[in-house]
């Protein structure tokens, strides 16, 4: 979590197949949270099925109109790209990806130590600065207003992109 953020109150855990699918939505039981002067970072523990291939974690989200009835089933791009936020309420989202059984195991059995699930927050500001003298020009050739305070969106999506819901700060 950034230092500027809210401490997770409600963890969500979204479990997805091999194929994208949605088979299950667990509410974590948090067993340790922790707020730093350099952001956050807690222990939590949620029960997902076997074959569960993707993991989407949804923080401090409001789910009470979430119908799991109507979701079981769906693909990624249908159940967590329209999600959004409360308003005024400041939300976190993370993804995990496993190749098989062995690797979402390993995850369980404590191998998310050494690698954390990253949660990004649902609001960002994106600077940049021009140096006249590098000859480096910036051309807008669109734009949107995303994650605003109220009602932004939950996760990053791009439906062109191979992987639409890969996030990286450091790319």
């Amino acid at each position: 979590m950034d230092v500027n953020g809210e401490e997770i109150a409600t963890l969500w855990v979204l479990a997805f197949n091999e194929n994208g699918n949605m088979i299950s939505r667990v509410l974590a039981d948090q067993t340790n949270n922790v707020q730093g002067s350099d952001g956050g970072n807690g222990i939590f523990s949620a029960k997902v099925p076997a074959s569960t291939r993707v993991l989407h974690f949804l923080a401090n989200v409001n789910m009470d109109n979430f119908s799991d009835q109507d979701n079981i089933g769906r693909s990624e791009s249908e159940v967590i790209a329209p999600m959004v936020s409360s308003s005024g309420n400041l939300v976190y989202w993370g993804r995990k990806t496993f190749n098989d059984v062995n690797e979402l195991t390993t995850f369980a059995a404590g191998g998310n130590q050494s690698n954390p699930v990253l949660l990004y927050r649902n609001q960002a500001v994106v600077q940049y600065e021009l140096k006249p003298a590098s000859g480096v020009q910036l051309k807008v050739v669109g734009w949107a207003a995303l994650n605003q305070y109220a009602y932004g969106t939950v996760a990053p999506y791009d439906a062109t992109a191979d992987d639409p819901f890969r996030f990286d700060l450091g790319t």
